[in-house]
């Protein structure tokens, strides 16, 4: 469910993106991330699948994490960027978890 969630932010903050600047590679990036983490929490229901639809979201969230901690070191704004950066942290880690207790 979290993931879908994140999906969700995402791809709306792609499109909040494209709205407010008019930027259509923000569109296209959320939608693409969503998308991908959308097939990410599908494959986590199955439990055959569980672990790779983990790892799949893992990437996505430390993709988005480097990304926009990469654009918060270039100009310090904590919206979008450290806000961003900051929840792509959060997914990671928890997925990290999500992982380590699938392992154990």
């Amino acid at each position: 469910m979290v993931t879908v969630a994140a999906a969700a932010l995402v791809a709306a903050g792609g499109g909040m993106a494209y709205k407010k600047k008019g930027s259509r590679a923000s569109l296209e990036a959320g939608a693409a991330l969503g998308g991908v983490l959308l097939a990410a929490a599908s494959l986590q229901t199955g439990a055959a699948t569980q672990g790779a639809g983990l790892i799949l979201a893992l990437l996505c969230s430390s993709a988005l994490a480097a990304y926009m901690g990469k654009g918060f070191a270039r100009s310090k704004k904590a919206w979008p960027h450290g806000a961003l950066a900051g929840f792509g942290l959060l997914l990671s880690g928890g997925y990290v978890a999500a992982l380590s207790e699938l392992q154990a």
